[in-house]
């Protein structure tokens, strides 16, 4: 059985490479060019980073309760050239976990990888990516406008990063991607068994996770199709569809079962206003040791929680880009997002999200996302651990949210 804890060795890998290549490259010879941009070859490596702070706070009781926290910090390095790309980046969390509980009190007590890859152009449309990055499912790279994303994410199905090998063709109105992956990005430095990673997975449960399983994923196929249709110069609608198999371990019983995940989606941009909808399926067959196959332990970002092994999933999503801009702020963009994970179990109660909130950026450098989150059996808002099985009272909950960040360069 591996240490839940251990690391995948490329990362070290990667980060090493990055600090070989910015140690040789010199400062781009553009005088606008800002720190930490550098050129590289006939590519450009930029360095940078993220400092995040949020403000949580609690609606349903009677006084309001809220907590203002240290979000995320984060290192990042990117590099393009037309024969080569990569990434790297990696997140230091603390204060208050992405599920609103205390877990850390110290900015980088949680901290692991989100991706680290390299590819390679080999045409224009052709491109190759080995190593762990942002599986190809869906709606890319998010399925919302919104900050906390959609039950797609909660279910592994939106914003996975995993290891593996990854092709991609973008030939005018058409892309293809089709990738395999070996494993999971694995868990890091923080407070549970499992579950200190970025990408929502398949884990070994905390002990709070009553009826738990520990479970791995290996062996992921994925397949993705999308059409963009131009409707004019400024509008155009991309249809597409995604389809996923893998092999999910159970580490007590070492055996291994099946997980099929299915989704279309639409993305219409008109003019300013952007929708985005997508649909899909899942369906697990988990060997746990109790025989029952209706749940499956997934975590992510310090916790863990069941997971209805089969169900539908629905994410509808609204936003408006506000023309122009006053004094420092721009780019505002107010949004409506619902989203919903129907469980095929009679007994499980349904899962709810909705938000109702707005982004914009300030001083060009600064973003700043504010939400107001209602959530019914939603691990999220009111029922962790078994809002996305059983479910839990079955009724809504609400939650204020907002979050500030500096991003560099």
């Amino acid at each position: 059985m591996s240490n839940p804890r251990s690391r995948p060795c490329f990362p070290a890998l990667m980060m090493g490479a990055l600090i070989m290549a910015t140690s040789t490259a010199a400062r781009a010879d553009e005088d606008d060019a800002p720190l930490g941009v550098f050129k590289l070859g006939d590519g450009t490596l930029k360095v940078g980073g993220v400092l995040r702070v949020r403000l949580d706070a609690t609606l349903d009781d009677p006084k309001p309760t809220s907590g203002i926290s240290w979000d995320v910090a984060w290192l990042s390095a990117k590099y393009d050239s037309p024969t080569l790309f990569g990434a790297f980046q990696y997140r230091f969390y603390g204060g208050t976990n992405a599920i609103g509980y205390a877990d850390t009190t110290n900015l980088g007590q949680e901290n692991y990888l989100t991706f680290a890859y390299l590819g390679y152009n080999l045409t224009h449309e052709h491109k190759l990516a080995l190593g762990m990055h942002q599986v190809p499912f869906g709606i890319l790279p998010w399925v919302s406008s919104s900050f906390y994303q959609t039950m797609a994410n909660v279910i592994g199905l939106e914003d996975v990063h995993n290891v593996g090998i990854k092709y991609n063709y973008s030939g005018g109105a058409l892309t293809l991607d089709a990738a395999y992956y070996l494993r999971d990005g694995g868990s890091y430095f923080g407070p549970t068994e499992d579950a200190n990673r970025y990408s929502i997975g398949f884990v070994r449960h905390d002990s709070y996770v009553e009826g738990g399983t520990n479970s791995r994923e290996r062996h992921q196929f994925i397949g993705r199709v999308a059409y963009k249709f131009a409707h004019g110069t400024e509008s155009s609608s991309e249809v597409g569809a995604s389809g996923l198999y893998s092999r999910i371990q159970n580490l007590d019983t070492r055996e291994s079962g099946g997980r099929l995940a299915t989704a279309l989606h639409l993305v219409g941009n008109y003019g300013r206003v952007r929708t985005m909808i997508e649909a899909g399926l899942q369906r697990i067959d988990p060997r746990n040791p109790d025989q029952n196959t209706s749940l499956i332990t997934m975590g992510g970002f310090g916790g863990s929680f069941n997971v209805a092994t089969k169900g539908k999933f629905l994410s509808v999503d609204l936003s408006y880009s506000v023309p122009g801009s006053w004094a420092y702020v721009s780019g505002v963009r107010p949004y409506l997002n619902y989203s919903v994970f129907a469980k095929d179990e009679a007994a499980f109660k349904t899962s709810h999200r909705f938000f109702a909130g707005t982004s914009f950026s300030l001083y060009d450098r600064w973003w700043i996302a504010a939400e107001f989150r209602f959530g019914r059996n939603d691990p999220y808002t009111g029922s962790y651990v078994n809002g996305l099985g059983v479910g839990g009272d079955d009724l809504w909950h609400k939650a204020y949210f907002m979050n500030v960040g500096y991003y560099y360069p």
